[in-house]
């Protein structure tokens, strides 16, 4: 019974048995992003006056703690948070477009 509690290698059988179960159960989908050729100039260029002149008002109003199960990300946000704060600054018009 120790040997069972203790023994086991967390990361090489219990993770992927949980990853698998949340994948199928919370039906995670993941998004792969376009390599930076294949992305419009326009929206780059959107980018690069987020960056620019945007970004340290964003991080002030947004990044915040989070907790995640038993683990706190301390300087984080989500991507509901940040196309929120686009559109109320007017940098987006909707969320889709945030």
């Amino acid at each position: 019974m120790i040997f069972i509690i203790f023994g086991i290698d967390t990361e090489l059988i219990v993770e992927p048995f949980l990853k698998a179960w949340r994948s199928i159960f919370f039906r995670d989908n993941k998004v792969s992003l376009a390599p930076l050729s294949e992305v419009d100039k326009e929206i780059l260029q959107q980018c690069f006056v987020f960056t620019r002149y945007h970004l340290e008002h964003c991080k002030q109003d947004i990044v915040q703690p989070h907790r995640k199960a038993l683990q706190t990300y301390e300087d984080a946000f989500f991507g509901t948070e940040l196309c929120t704060w686009l559109i109320e600054v007017g940098l987006a018009l909707n969320r889709r477009e945030a």
